[in-house]
């Protein structure tokens, strides 16, 4: 037998060096189980993977024959079939089904094909431990109003099935399992049969689901569970690559019929790996990545060989969380590495058994449904706190928070601690309860207070109360009730209990009531009342359980409390006032007491303060004295001081019975205050008038003065012309001081007819002139005035104004083969040269492609555009058969400018090409808008480097042709219309679009006469490989032999 293998193998290598010799195409990546299998069966079960952008459905209906050539589909039961359809993927971009080694022949060189894989096998782990991790004490905890159970969580379990008849999975019939009213097991599918009844035969699936979800015994008892049978009857029980993908894609198609959140997977490959081995390329990997990116936590075993080095596939997955198993005394006793996750209980648990009873078991297995049970809870947690889901790295940091366990190699791993996961995550206040048996007390009664708090993590409780003057009455920080008497509270009014309870992750919340002892009275009025007119309105409420006697105003001024005036009331609240005039200036106590029919007294737990103020400031005013003359400046000072009995809120200085400045900072009382403002030669009176912070005015003595103003002319100098242009120049000069500015300006040194001003009061001075005549002197002189209207005038000054630039360039051709316009200048020389020039720019961004050729790219452009492809016909003959004639050119920077005057417009297009190779035939092909000229016979073209430019079309199309364009290499086309254009008509050009011809070679197949010294060697190396192949026959049967 290995004999024959040898042989095949290098029938293969024949095969495959025949298939090199004669195709361009690259061979399709083949498991090596896949060779064996075909080589020891005559076929085998694979997967075939096509690549990313091949149909699926086209390639069916030719693999199935694998009559590449023909592309018919004969019936399956043909005898010569190389292919035997069994599966399409819905994620994979595949199929699965037996593949012959003829078809394996018709398909090593597809290149549509990326990958064969084998369908490898996968075992069911039966035998590791497991012990309880916290999960009963979850149930019990409580978030907004839910024991945290697992409800509404889909757990799609990927086994040998599910007994959904089994008490403890709803008791379903077959019936209602078919037409969807099974409470626990909503759904499923049996991969494995392809049928829709995933019914256990084997037990596995049913074990696995019991620790999951299984009513009362899961650990997620209240998850719903999804059956997908992708593991057979056998004994022991295998799964396929293919069952398993399709599986996977199951529980991603029903993900929101089903809120399928977990996908547990108690099974995993025969190899092992860990980082330096590391995990190896599955088929169905594509699929845990799509199961991830919707949401949906992967869980798998990590298997049952007591390796210390190595982990099964899928577990090994960076998408999948990887579930080991210790026993009861915390020993890691099979697979783990350092790229193990989490570990958790499995010896003898107590689960569902396909037969409908119970039975306890052990291994790796049951450690997965315990995470994936785990999972379960915390997404549910999350979802009733605050509506959100939790992604793969939240969830395995919450259960990092479990038990640290060190194996005998060193690594360190976690045992699940699911509470503590859940304190982990836990961001929620505590939901707090506060009630106080009523809230209004006499003052013999007892107060019963109550309090309560549900949280997820232990809390503890903080009760505070606080008399109605705001002191402390008592604090507490255990219990759940207490009763206050009569003992307790001394002051009558009202009580404030504050209850503020928090967690172990120290989420805090708080909750305050009141309660109140009567009778008592509360003081309306703000505290600190202030009057300037000695009238004080007092407002107050007196309250009693009994009716109210009478309210009586106090004050006190020397330090006693006397009594002012009575109010008989009666009610059991009163709210009312009593208003005091006449009351002198100064600053007093008051309280009110009320009194009941039983004579019970009370008053407001604190005195407040009135405060009347009626005496005006008074202000005394330094200078400017009376009948006073300032001589030596325009800005005047104003000095005085203020006295006060309080503070000063404002200053007004009024001249001329207007007012003029208020002063709002600071004021000091008894302190010199100055205010300055800036007058004119004149005659003036003035005073101060001040407010203080009783809104009481005082205001001074009204005195006179008069004020020279300011009488000196400003200096100017340094007066220059400069950045002198044919149709401008910029006039600058300096003042001593801040004045306006003035330009007089002309061509007649006696008369200079022309003004340009500024208003704005400056030092340094600058004025533009505009729209002059080129190569003309200008006379000019310049004035400045400042704010006392003295003005200077500087002496007169000329300059020249530069001559006009050159005129434009000469018209261009119109035929197809027609050449650029003359110039009369440079290239360059396109410029306007009449007044009042005007110019828009646009850059358009460097082309790019979409591929490295830019093939395809340029005929979709011309595809999609009729006079492209026109000109393209009469310059180079187009031709339609030759897809890639033209690509397109990236990096090239294309900037279009627009001057526009009176009598003239210019567009100018500046080109660079920044590649790394020199373009052979550059193209350019601009559509000008009818805007800027009706026809191209009313443009002057001018493109100096041009080769060749075709007129497209007359209304106006161009094409331009360059050749030999190096790298960074720039030219210039310029458009010229004798009339003004609008700047907006910029907007209207596109971008041009840059393409460059490609050469073609007719290739043709030459014989050695035809090309001397040039020999094909294809026949000689097949007949050399034939006759290797012979010799190692010959060579394997004489040693057999």
């Amino acid at each position: 037998m290995r004999y024959k293998k040898q042989i095949y193998i290098l029938l293969f290598i024949l095969l495959l060096s025949i298939s090199i010799s004669n195709s361009e195409d690259s061979i399709v990546e083949i498991e090596n189980q896949v060779l064996d299998d075909i080589e020891q069966n005559g076929e085998s079960e694979v997967i075939i993977v096509y690549k990313e952008n091949v149909d699926k459905k086209t390639e069916i209906n030719e693999i199935q024959t694998l009559d590449l050539n023909k592309k018919t589909l004969r019936p399956l039961s043909s005898e010569d079939i190389d292919f035997k359809l069994e599966r399409e993927f819905k994620i994979i971009n595949g199929v699965y089904g037996n593949l012959t080694k003829s078809g394996l022949e018709k398909l090593i060189t597809n290149n549509e094909i990326e990958k064969i894989y084998y369908n490898t096998k996968y075992y069911t782990q039966l035998e590791d431990s497991s012990e309880l991790v916290n999960a009963t004490l979850a149930h019990s905890k409580i978030i907004n109003n839910f024991n945290i159970t697992g409800k509404d969580i889909g757990i799609c379990v990927l086994d040998s099935g599910v007994n959904y008849t089994h008490s403890y999975f709803g008791g379903c019939s077959n019936s209602s399992f078919f037409d969807g009213s099974c409470k626990k097991v909503l759904n499923g599918t049996d991969i494995v049969n392809n049928d829709n009844n995933p019914y256990d035969n084997t037990g596995h699936g049913t074990n696995v689901a019991g620790v999951a979800a299984g009513n009362i015994i899961g650990i997620a008892p209240n998850a719903t569970i999804l059956a997908v049978k992708v593991c057979n009857d056998d004994n022991p029980s295998t799964c396929t690559n293919a069952d398993i993908a399709s599986g996977i894609e199951w529980c991603i198609q029903y993900k929101d019929d089903y809120n399928i959140s977990v996908i547990s997977m108690s099974f995993g490959s025969a190899s092992s790996y860990s980082t330096s081995n590391p995990c190896v390329s599955s088929v169905f990997d594509v699929d845990l990545a799509n199961a991830t990116s919707n949401g949906i936590a992967l869980i798998a075993a990590a298997g049952n060989t007591v390796k210390t080095d190595g982990i099964a596939h899928p577990a090994c997955n960076a998408n999948v969380t990887a579930a080991g198993s210790v026993d009861k005394t915390d020993v890691l006793t099979h697979s783990r590495s350092d790229l193990l996750d989490f570990v958790a209980p499995g010896v003898s648990i107590n689960t569902t058994d396909y037969l409908g009873g119970f039975s306890s078991v052990t291994g790796t297995s049951f450690a997965t449904p315990t995470i994936s049970g785990a999972i379960a809870l915390l997404l549910e947690y999350k979802d009733r706190e605050s509506s959100e889901t939790l992604n793969k790295t939240q969830y395995e940091n919450a259960l990092k928070n479990g038990k640290n366990i060190t194996d005998s190699t060193g690594l360190n791993f976690t045992r699940i601690n699911i509470i503590k996961a859940l304190s982990h995550l836990d961001n929620k206040n505590p939901q707090v309860n506060l009630s106080i048996s009523r809230s209004i007390f006499d003052e013999t009664d007892s107060i019963t207070v109550n309090f309560s708090a549900i949280d997820t993590n232990t809390q503890t409780f903080r009760i505070n109360i606080s008399y109605p003057n705001g002191s402390l009455l008592l604090e507490s920080l255990s219990g759940i009730n207490l009763t206050l008497s009569s003992s307790n509270y001394t002051l009558n009014g009202k009580y404030n209990l504050t209850l503020t309870v928090n967690d172990t992750n120290n989420n805090i919340n708080t909750t305050t009531q009141s309660f109140e002892v009567t009778p008592y009275v509360t003081l309306n009025s703000n505290n600190f009342l202030n009057s300037s007119n000695g009238l004080i309105i007092f407002n107050f409420t007196g309250t009693d359980n009994q009716n109210i006697s009478n309210l009586t105003l106090y004050t006190n001024t020397s330090g006693t409390f006397t009594s002012n005036k009575t109010l008989n009331v009666t009610g059991s609240s009163n709210k009312t006032n009593i208003t005091l005039t006449n009351i002198p200036d100064g600053v007093y106590l008051w309280n009110i007491q009320i009194s009941d029919n039983n004579s019970n007294l009370a008053q407001f737990h604190d005195n407040y303060t009135i405060t009347v103020d009626s005496t005006q400031p008074v202000i005394n005013l330094s200078q400017p004295t009376n009948n006073s003359i300032n001589q030596t400046a325009f800005d005047i000072d104003f000095l005085f001081n203020v006295t006060d009995i309080h503070s000063l809120n404002n200053c007004t200085l009024t001249i001329n019975d207007v007012t003029n400045k208020t002063f709002n900072s600071t004021i000091s009382r008894n302190i010199n205050i100055n205010i300055t403002t800036n007058l004119q030669a004149a005659t003036y009176n003035y005073s101060i008038s001040c407010t203080d912070s009783f809104n009481n005015i005082g205001t001074s003595e009204t005195r006179n003065f008069s004020s020279l103003g300011d009488i000196t002319n400003p200096n100017i100098t340094s007066v220059t012309s400069s950045s002198i242009t044919s149709t401008g120049s910029t006039i600058t000069w300096t003042t001593d001081e801040n004045t306006n500015s003035t330009v007089n300006y002309g061509t007649n040194s006696s008369t200079l007819s022309s003004v340009a001003t500024s208003s704005t009061l400056t030092k340094s001075h600058s004025v533009s002139l505009s729209s002059l005549s080129s190569s003309t002197t200008y006379y000019y002189n310049v004035s400045s005035c400042d704010v006392s209207n003295n003005c200077a005038n500087s002496s007169q000054s000329n300059f020249a104004t530069s001559a006009a630039d050159g005129g434009g360039g000469g018209g261009g051709g119109g035929g197809s083969s027609g050449g650029g316009g003359g110039s009369s200048g440079s290239s360059d020389s396109n410029t306007i040269t009449t007044k009042a020039v005007e110019e828009n720019e646009v850059t358009y961004d460097s082309e790019t492609t979409s591929d490295s050729s830019g093939s395809g790219s340029a005929k979709n452009l011309i595809e999609s555009n009729s006079d492209l492809k026109d000109g393209l016909e009469k310059t180079f003959g187009y031709d339609e058969n030759k897809k890639n004639q033209f690509n397109t050119i990236p990096n090239t920077n294309i900037n279009r400018k627009l001057k526009s005057s009176k009598d003239e417009s210019i567009v100018t297009i500046n080109v660079k090409y920044s590649g790394k190779t020199t373009v052979k035939n550059f193209l350019l092909y601009d559509e000008i808008p009818k805007t800027f000229a009706q026809d191209i016979s009313d443009i002057s073209v001018n493109a100096l480097t041009s080769k060749n430019i075709t007129i497209v079309k007359a209304d106006p199309i161009v094409l331009f042709t360059y050749e030999d364009v190096k790298p960074e290499e720039e030219f210039k086309i310029f458009y010229t219309v004798k009339e003004k254009v609008s700047l907006e008509v910029l907007d209207e050009f596109t971008e041009p679009i840059t393409l460059k011809k490609i050469e073609f070679e007719e290739k043709t197949t030459k014989t050695s006469k035809e090309t001397p010294g040039k020999t094909d060697y294809t026949a000689y190396i097949i007949i050399g490989i034939i006759i290797l192949i012979i010799l190692a026959y010959i060579f394997i049967k004489k040693k057999k032999n």
